[in-house]
């Protein structure tokens, strides 16, 4: 009671001693202009009213700014006219230097409200309530959404692995019903500089035999592994569904569709011997020297000159890009050079109908000899 008392009359003294503001110390200064009560010491500190949180949110009509501390949160809290609000400390709010946490945190919002993602005063992502994330975009409609906005003159997102395992990435559809897409790869390049591929597979080593470029495998045997398509294949541009610049093989014979079902107009070659006549088979070597960037072999070749055949088969004969810049190694770099030759090209295996049903009609003129020859010998 007496300590009381003894506080009561200090203030009124101060108060005497300045009306408009109020000044606690052991040195007799006066307050400081600018605030209502100055407390200066050197070993005591200014200790609020201390409660619970049911105490807290009990308080009758809080006035704005009231500040209490609550014993149940640990932390001090404040009225803002409507709500309380926590005073953020190291264990309930992120420092810009880390904090040290005793329990799981959370960054985030727990109303249904985004978090935004700031640097030099722009947003560089967003995780939306929904929970979608964009990366340079602040209205993601995936669940990941990147849609870069400036040109960086590299690749704008990248993957690099160094260590001696881990794959590096997975896209797996696991649903016995998804009938989707699993990784889409698109290039929508509309010039001729630059050879966009759309999806580029690259076996790097320099040394060993087990490097893949691309591997279409698939386990049922009415699926495909590998489907290649050119949607304009009968087109003056001459591209390809499939084009290789080395050798291409298998363990089975290559298949072309030849349904009957699928065929119509459908009668035998005429005058086959006539047309084989008219064929010339040749041996030769291909200029390696003047087309260098083709990949072109340099041992002996045989075959067929593509514009003598056109003349007899122009059916089988094609104008096509074949591609330069073949004898470059493929690399990472972002862009590749497009080169290419118009050459023609012809179907080899379209000249065998012709070879069997010559050697059929040559067949029958032996036979026709023979059986001639056999009458005369009777005779």
């Amino acid at each position: 009671m007496k300590n009381q008392i003894f506080i009561l009359a200090i203030f009124s003294l101060a108060s005497i001693a300045n009306a408009q503001n109020v000044a606690i110390n052991a040195t007799g200064a006066a307050p400081a202009a600018s605030a209502m009560l100055d407390i200066s010491s050197t070993t005591s500190g200014l200790l609020i009213p201390r409660m619970t949180s049911a105490q807290r949110t009990a308080i009758a009509a809080p006035a704005t700014g009231l500040k209490v501390y609550d014993t149940s949160t640990n932390t001090h809290w404040y009225f803002n006219g409507t709500v309380w609000v926590e005073m953020l400390g190291s264990n309930t709010g992120w420092q810009i230097t880390g904090n040290a946490l005793t329990t799981a945190g959370i960054f985030g919002s727990t109303t249904a409200q985004d978090v935004r993602h700031f640097s030099n005063n722009t947003e560089w992502m967003r995780l939306t309530s929904t929970g979608r994330f964009g990366f340079y975009n602040t209205a993601p409609s995936t669940w990941l959404h990147f849609t870069p906005t400036t040109l960086i003159s590299t690749f704008q997102t990248m993957w690099d692995n160094a260590l001696t395992g881990d794959a590096l990435a997975r896209w797996q559809h696991t649903s016995t019903v998804n009938g989707s897409r699993v990784v889409l790869s698109v290039t929508n390049y509309n010039a001729n500089a630059f050879q966009a591929a759309a999806l580029m597979g690259l076996s790097i080593q320099t040394a060993g035999t087990g490097g893949v470029g691309v591997q279409g495998v698939c386990n049922g045997s009415g699926q495909t592994g590998v489907f290649a398509a050119n949607q304009n294949p009968t087109g003056s541009t001459g591209g390809w569904g499939l084009y290789s610049n080395n050798w291409a093989g298998g363990v089975t014979a290559w298949q072309n569709v030849s349904d009957g079902r699928l065929k119509k107009d459908i009668v035998r070659i005429s005058d086959p011997i006539s047309k084989i006549k008219n064929l010339r088979g040749v041996e030769y070597y291909f200029d390696t020297e003047k087309y260098n960037d083709i990949n072109l072999p340099d041992n002996k070749q045989y075959g067929f000159i593509a514009q003598e055949v056109e003349q007899v088969m122009p059916e089988i004969v094609r104008e096509s890009l074949i591609y330069g810049n073949q004898n470059k190694k493929a690399d990472s770099n972002q862009q590749t050079e497009l080169k290419t030759y118009q050459l023609k090209t012809l179907s080899y295996t379209n000249i065998i109908p012709l070879l069997i049903e010559g050697m059929k009609a040559q067949q029958e003129k032996i036979e026709a000899l023979e059986k001639e020859i056999n009458e005369l010998k009777k005779k």
